[in-house]
């Protein structure tokens, strides 16, 4: 008799199970923002960081009686959980929509990726995830700001195109909307003309200083350079062009026909260096060394004379 007697329960349990759909999951997706009756939802694939994101699921057999959900969300910079909260009942007034998620304003998501996990009694019946953006300036401001912002950058352009032609062109259309400022302006801004300056000739070169030196020996065999600081850039270009006559004769009387110049000892170094080395006069070179020691005896060259009377043949 016992076996006919568990049959019958187990006939009972499987027709109190086919009375029970199972819950199937119709829809799902993410919202940022929500209306009081749960209906109208608007779907979105990103959201910003002080945006509210909420993941939800519409189901359809939603068990009734007890039970519970859980909402946990994780992810961000870190992959911390940031939500875990149970939610439970133990009446018949159930909902059509599950929701899990943050409303901006007590727990703030950080810009990255994250993970929203829906249980139901324990199993999990829906897990996606979205990315989370950080909201630009004007995202943060209000529809009026950001109208009054747009007005004002609109304006300002504007303002600077008519500034920038009137400039360039002397347009008058800012000058009829503020005819006061512009008779002030007009009184305090005079321009006056100046006579263009003539070009400045171009500095002789070492070389033209030479060739003019050169033409004017060609008449006087005992010309001099016009100044005494043409002295030595005409026999530096001479020696270079290998004509050490003409460099001696650019140095020669240096001293006397400019007594007591600063240049003087540059010119002794330059004449014992053109003895010496370009017609291997060694004799003039250390006369005119020992000329520079004697006479200068604290300017720089004369340590330079003295080491070049020791180079020299004895």
């Amino acid at each position: 008799m016992a076996y006919p007697r568990a049959a019958f329960l187990l006939l009972c349990l499987l027709l109190a199970a086919m009375e029970v759909p199972a819950v199937t999951k119709i829809d799902e997706g993410f919202t940022n923002g929500l209306t009081r009756d749960g209906r109208s939802l608007r779907r979105v694939s990103r959201v910003a960081t002080d945006d509210a994101a909420y993941y939800w699921i519409q189901l359809e057999n939603y068990p009734a009686g007890k039970g519970s959900t859980r909402c946990v969300v994780r992810g961000g910079p870190k992959g911390e959980t940031l939500l875990d909260e149970t939610d439970s009942w133990d009446d018949d007034d159930t909902e059509p929509l599950l929701f899990c998620g943050v409303d901006g304003d007590e727990k703030e998501l950080q810009e990255g990726s994250y993970t929203f996990t829906i249980y139901l009694n324990g199993d999990v019946v829906g897990e996606r995830s979205i990315a989370v953006d950080k909201k630009s300036f004007f995202g943060k401001q209000s529809m009026m700001k950001q109208y009054k912002y747009g007005i004002g950058i609109l304006a300002a352009i504007i303002l600077g195109y008519y500034w920038i032609r009137k400039k360039l062109h002397g347009d008058k259309t800012i000058d009829a909307a503020f005819p006061e400022k512009a008779a002030k302006e007009a009184k305090t801004h005079v321009v006056k003309l100046q006579p263009a300056a003539p070009p400045k000739p171009a500095e002789p070169t070492p070389d033209d200083m030479l060739a003019k030196f050169k033409a004017a020996l060609a008449i006087d065999a005992n010309g001099k350079p016009m100044k005494a600081e043409d002295v030595l850039p005409i026999a530096k270009a001479a020696r270079k062009a290998g004509d050490s006559r003409t460099a001696v004769a650019a140095v020669r009387g240096f001293d006397k026909t400019y007594p007591g110049h600063a240049l003087i000892p540059d010119v002794y170094m330059l004449s014992a260096t053109i003895m010496s080395e370009d017609l291997k006069n060694f004799d003039m070179a250390k006369k005119v060394l020992h000329h520079l020691i004697a006479k200068y005896p604290g300017h720089y060259l004369a340590n330079e004379a003295k080491r070049a009377l020791q180079a020299l043949p004895a």
